[in-house]
């Protein structure tokens, strides 16, 4: 049974949480669960006592009905991982063009900026969701773009391809909406925690011949992974 904590909200100076909590049966069946003084640890729910006045199942008809005592057992004995339900607000970040075309320049996440921009934030589920818009870049080149693990390429610990972008005759292109689901962000190279990582424009792994387009290493891409 998969559970997700929803609308978090500061009960109280000592940390107790308050959380809506909900999961989907086998059933189909939607399950909310309020809880009242929660105690977190390590990004885990260690303790918490359920109010049965708000505990209520919903079906896929809207209909709603107690939820059984067995579930709410169940709840009680799994302490489920924090997921955060509200969305990271955007985040803009210049798009820089570390090497032009020949790139002679060295590769430092630094450069000249009016290169676009790369829009970012974290969604309900957890998934990292990312847009990238290029302008007077290097015209009708497809790029490769590259979530990189760390702020910059000297502290790159791994990458990944989350998608391509095509540029016009001027240049322009946009990578419309991507999204990068939640278990990949836990996984290697990445994982668990605060990230402060970067993304990476070029034509393919190593490729330099059109270019590379990033964004400084002063304004990483920052968000939180549970």
């Amino acid at each position: 049974m998969a559970w997700q904590l929803r609308s978090p909200r500061l009960r109280s100076a000592d940390g107790v949480y308050l959380y809506r909590v909900t999961t989907t049966l086998q059933t189909g069946s939607t399950v909310a669960v309020k809880l009242g003084k929660v105690v977190i640890q390590n990004g885990k729910i260690i303790g918490g006592t359920t109010r049965a006045s708000t505990t209520q199942m919903r079906s896929a008809n809207g209909a709603r009905s107690p939820i059984p005592p067995s579930h709410i057992a169940a709840f009680s004995g799994n302490a489920p991982t924090l997921i955060p339900q509200s969305a990271q607000p955007n985040t803009k970040l210049d798009a820089l063009q570390d090497c032009g075309v020949p790139c002679v320049e060295a590769l430092d996440n630094a450069g000249p900026t009016g290169f676009g921009f790369f829009n970012y934030n974290v969604d309900a589920n957890g998934d990292l969701r990312v847009v990238v818009s290029l302008k007077n870049a290097v015209p009708n080149t497809t790029y490769e773009i590259f979530l990189v693990c760390g702020p910059t390429h000297a502290s790159a610990c791994g990458f990944i391809s989350i998608g391509f972008l095509t540029t016009n005759g001027q240049g322009n292109g946009n990578s419309g909406a991507i999204d990068i689901p939640l278990a990949t962000l836990q996984a290697l190279p990445f994982g668990s925690g605060t990230r402060n990582d970067h993304i990476d424009l070029l034509k393919g792994v190593g490729d330099l011949s059109g270019g590379l387009y990033t964004n400084s290493g002063a304004t990483s891409v920052s968000y939180l992974v549970p």
